[in-house]
């Protein structure tokens, strides 16, 4: 008795992890190949029990693979395929010597590209769509994986190198299908047929000349349509569309490029024309943001935080922006409201 509770119980906290917390099979779970988007589950199931083997700290195992197949439930041709995925992507390398059970050497998981890539798109993800647009992210996500740019990058040895290309590519995707073109209006959408049992208008003869409509019902002024174009309009009339326009127009004007405008921004500006209330005071605020160089990136999620609009409107009155903003060798990142900002990654 007395030697098995001195076994069990370590004499220090860095013996207690390696021998109790490790060998005894309660090893801390990696986050970064669990939240990879870029590996199969089952090969994430085998990493994992590869990673039971790897005692003491060490990086390399020797499970045979009878018990890999007895502990996963596999067949041997499972196993030779997850194995041969994780070689492939760089989690391991296998090497074989005479008269012993095949060696797995576990890479260290900062110099697997597939890690850095997936790395990438999540951070794509945070700053592109939406806490109310998970499900849209998957779907982009699916179609990624078909695309090019994906095979190009995952053949890649730093992928980090291409993290422009891979933003380039969400942010076509998410304005070729969710963002509506500037110029369009709803009545240039498709109308559906009329039902063939309406009834059809009566052509009325007045004074000359032929109208089309029903004689019991008054005849509507015809409306002009309102233009997007902010400056067609004084600020005091503008909608949701023209401080779409002219957010758009800044953007444009700062990056040389086009700002890919989603439903999520249009929400949040039309729920910014609400609390302000005034439109001048909303048109100066958008002015400001793209002034400070210190808010980035530059979008409409950034600009309607809580937080933004308090630095603002200090800076509105004060002139001064807080003493965090100004220090050159730190800088917070400016937290919108979607909560606490948790890097599942790290």
């Amino acid at each position: 008795m007395e030697e098995r509770f001195t076994t069990r119980f370590a004499s220090s906290e860095k013996e207690f992890l390696t021998q109790f917390g490790v060998n005894f099979g309660f090893t801390q779970i990696h986050s970064k190949v669990d939240r990879c988007y870029f590996l199969t589950s089952d090969a994430k199931a085998l990493y994992h029990n590869l990673n039971q083997y790897a005692y003491n700290g060490s990086k390399e195992c020797f499970p045979s693979q009878a018990l890999l197949r007895a502990e996963l439930g596999w067949s041997k041709n499972s196993v030779t395929k997850y194995v041969e995925e994780l070689r492939k992507k760089g989690f391991i390398k296998t090497i074989r010597h005479p008269g012993r059970p095949l060696m797995y050497l576990l890479e260290e998981l900062h110099t697997v590209p597939v890690i850095a890539h997936s790395e990438i798109v999540h951070e794509i993800r945070k700053e592109l769509f939406g806490s109310d647009e998970r499900e849209v992210f998957a779907n982009s996500l699916a179609d990624y994986k078909d695309s090019e740019v994906y095979t190009t990058v995952s053949q890649e040895s730093d992928p980090n190198a291409h993290k422009d290309k891979v933003r380039q590519w969400f942010v076509q995707w998410q304005g070729e299908t969710h963002v509506e073109e500037p110029g369009q209006s709803m009545s240039e959408q498709p109308k559906p047929p009329q039902p063939s049992g309406r009834r059809k208008p009566q052509v009325i003869r007045e004074e000359g000349v032929e109208k089309v409509g029903d004689p019991t019902k008054p005849e509507k002024a015809k409306r002009k349509g309102v233009s997007k174009n902010p400056d067609e309009a004084p600020v005091e009339d503008w909608n949701t569309n023209h401080f779409r326009a002219y957010f758009m127009r800044h953007y444009q004007d700062k990056y040389h490029s086009a700002y890919s405008w989603t439903e999520e921004d249009q929400k949040t500006m039309h729920k910014m024309r609400e609390t302000k209330g005034d439109n001048s005071s909303l048109k100066e605020a958008l002015d400001k943001f793209f002034s400070i160089d210190q808010f980035a990136p530059k979008t409409v999620r950034l600009f309607g935080s809580t937080n933004t609009q308090a630095v603002l409107d200090e800076f509105t009155r004060t002139g001064k922006l807080p003493w965090y903003m100004n220090k050159k060798d730190e800088k917070p990142s400016l937290e919108d409201d979607g909560g606490v900002d948790y890097n599942i990654f790290s």
